[in-house]
């Protein structure tokens, strides 16, 4: 597996003065650029990037119209309880009133392609793709494919909350950052296999750990980079990913998120939030498995959206 040299640029933040303690988003910025540069993960994001700009479906030569121009990539982050079983503590209609202190784990709800015209409009953006060039990224990353991919992750902190809402008024806190890199020969390779290439994605509820095999696609493996975190976060926590506590405000959106969307939208000023998590509830293995086991009907969950398990 190659790894590909990388470039970091732009540490962005908005942080409304009545959020977290300032410790805790510090510590939240720290994760979200271990992320954003973990070597486990970073071979993923190549073969991500390929699926979702559909550059796999392009010979050799149709690639070579990317040589002057950069693809792009905006990845929004979450955070949800480390372990599966504090998940459905919060997955109910009194969750977000639940004070235990339980550590967290960020988890990709949504990837979203940067178009041209995007772009074309950000000043920052084109400075980033000029510093690949002078810094002869694509020549320096061996296997590497003349194809410069910008990766904006971004983690939505919310506004405050108000009693048992998102206080509407308040300005809510974001921070972001951004990496470069080439993309590789052999992640073209993997993506051009299509559903011939099989995830094992881990799986750990009660007892050992198992696999979920898979079928590649983009949902497939946004799901296999959220397992490996969870993996990683609950053994030795190598990519020092782990948080030491679940923020209050992630509290309440797994609590509306068990409400329905209807009903979510009306609990909050901010139901995109909400509705992301759903979506990653709806195609994750994890969820519906752990809701056997510990005994929850799946009609507290929204239907499966699964597509490609290879046992299905």
């Amino acid at each position: 597996m190659t790894l590909n040299v990388r470039e970091c640029f732009r540490p962005e933040h908005r942080i409304a003065c009545q959020f977290e303690p300032p410790e805790e988003v510090e510590a939240f910025r720290k994760i979200l650029w271990k992320l954003a540069n973990a070597s486990a993960l970073s071979y993923d994001f190549q073969v991500l990037t390929i699926l979702k700009h559909g550059l796999h479906f392009l010979d050799d030569e149709a690639l070579l119209k990317y040589r002057s121009k950069p693809v792009a990539m905006e990845v929004t982050l979450q955070y949800e309880p480390t372990h599966i079983k504090n998940f459905f503590r919060l997955f109910n209609v009194s969750g977000g009133k639940d004070t235990t202190t339980m550590s967290a784990i960020p988890q990709i709800v949504d990837i979203r392609v940067i178009d041209d015209d995007q772009l074309a409009g950000d000043a920052n953006y084109a400075k980033m793709y000029r510093s690949t060039q002078s810094t002869n990224m694509v020549e320096r990353t061996p296997d590497g494919l003349p194809i410069v991919v910008l990766l904006h992750f971004k983690q939505d902190l919310g506004p405050p909350m108000q009693g048992p809402r998102l206080d509407p008024r308040a300005r809510g806190a974001h921070q972001a950052g951004d990496v470069c890199f080439a993309l590789t020969r052999s992640a073209m390779e993997t993506a051009r296999k299509g559903k011939d290439m099989i995830l094992d994605v881990p799986i750990k509820i009660k007892g050992p750990w198992t696999t979920k095999r898979m079928h590649l696609n983009t949902e497939n493996l946004m799901e296999l980079m959220n397992a490996k975190i969870r993996k990683d976060a609950t053994n030795d926590n190598e990519m020092h990913l782990r948080a030491k506590s679940l923020p209050a405000f992630e509290k309440h959106i797994i609590c509306f998120a068990s409400h329905g969307p209807a009903v979510a939208a009306l609990e909050t000023s901010g139901p995109r939030w909400v509705n992301l998590l759903i979506g990653k509830i709806a195609r994750e293995y994890i969820y519906h498995a752990a809701a056997d086991v510990y005994g929850n009907p799946k009609s507290i969950l929204p239907p499966p959206k699964f597509r490609g398990h290879v046992d299905d």
